[in-house]
């Protein structure tokens, strides 16, 4: 569902698996809570032009702070689905000085500023809050409570993904004759435990019929099991 709702072609199987396991590393719940939840928001994340990645972050950073997948898409989807309203009463632009539509992402971090500016005038906010829906509201209310590294850092994480596999494979396959010291080393790099975690991950969610497994990830199965021995 997820790759059906951000239109992505069958051959970015990869990437999705990659941004579900990169939520589930970051947040609290599993890849396969992290589906779900993103399954309430991601028709409305793709309409405002929201990549997997960047709407993986908003998840990340709302079921931090609520606990929930399920209810970080809700708030998430409710948000976007009023951030023009939201950025009108907030007095925020959503075009930009050539009149063109400005990103998403950025009309999202201009509104949380601008709420974080209010401090505790609760009634202040209320009246600006005035018309917008309570989950629309509090998506807003819960990003403007975290500090702007902590989102910048989750964005990153969400786009640097599992780094090149195939690269890191092919350093193993092609290395000369200590090819065994070197192999001892990339088992004990953070990067090849990053590996092992994310195909676990996605083990997970195919069992759990997420459907998104490729030919890649097949490959990628039989490598990393031939070299976790």
């Amino acid at each position: 569902m997820v790759m059906a709702q951000f239109a992505m072609p069958i051959d970015e199987a990869t990437r999705a698996l990659t941004a579900l396991i990169n939520m589930s590393r970051q947040g609290i719940g599993t890849a396969s809570d992290f589906a779900r939840g993103l399954g309430n928001a991601g028709t409305a994340a793709h309409l405002f032009g929201l990549s997997i990645e960047e709407a993986g972050a908003f998840m990340v950073a709302l079921e931090r702070r609520l606990g929930s997948a399920d209810e970080a898409g809700t708030r998430l989807n409710r948000g976007l689905r009023e951030l023009y309203d939201a950025a009108a009463a907030f007095n925020v632009p959503i075009r930009d000085a050539e009149g063109n539509l400005r990103k998403t992402i950025d009309v999202i971090m201009d509104i949380t500023e601008k709420v974080k500016s209010f401090g505790r005038d609760l009634d202040l906010l209320n009246i600006k809050f005035s018309g917008i829906d309570e989950r629309a509201r509090q998506f807003f209310l819960t990003l403007a409570s975290m500090p702007e590294e902590e989102f910048k850092n989750t964005l990153e994480e969400m786009k640097n993904g599992l780094l090149d596999l195939d690269a890191l494979f092919m350093r193993v396959l092609t290395s000369p004759a200590n090819i065994g010291q070197q192999t001892a080393h990339i088992l004990e790099t953070e990067v090849f435990k990053k590996i092992v975690d994310g195909w676990n991950k996605m083990a997970f969610m195919a069992a759990h019929n997420l459907g998104l497994l490729d030919n890649n990830l097949n490959n990628l199965a039989i490598r990393a099991a031939i070299l976790a021995e």
